[in-house]
């Protein structure tokens, strides 16, 4: 089974904008196959995910979005229709990946190849106190 490709600058990550989608008639094609958006997150949740220092150092500031350093990080990502999934992160040989779409947005990657674009949760002063990380 391919892998998604790590890059490690976020320049060289910037990928086409994934075609927006209607969250009710949401599917997403993998390697050919068709899933919905639960097939998507169980699989974000079974397979884990890449989640490049890079994007976190882009995006942290202003979402919840910890270092994956950091042993309390519970990061999670919002598929189209605000569905969360847990961001489980296991480095450069994982299936999926973050990446930065040509929009300047995140997007997650399958095997090098984009699914669609995805938000994260904003940051709050409560989750900056408590947990010690930087909001702007």
């Amino acid at each position: 089974m391919p892998t998604c490709a790590y890059v490690p600058r976020i320049e060289s990550m910037i990928i086409p904008s994934a075609p927006a989608l209607d969250p009710s008639t949401a599917f997403f094609n993998l390697d050919g196959q068709t899933v919905d958006p639960l097939e998507l997150k169980t699989l974000l949740i079974t397979c884990e995910i890449n989640v490049p220092e890079e994007i976190t150092a882009h995006f942290g500031s202003t979402y919840r979005l910890a270092p994956t350093s950091n042993p309390f990080a519970c990061n999670c990502l919002l598929l189209p229709g605000g569905i969360p999934a847990r961001l489980f992160h296991v480095g450069p040989g994982a299936d999926f990946s973050l990446a930065v779409d040509a929009a300047g947005g995140p997007c997650l990657t399958c095997w090098g190849q984009p699914v669609t674009p995805v938000d994260f949760s904003p940051a709050t002063r409560f989750y900056q106190h408590h947990l010690g990380f930087q909001t702007r």
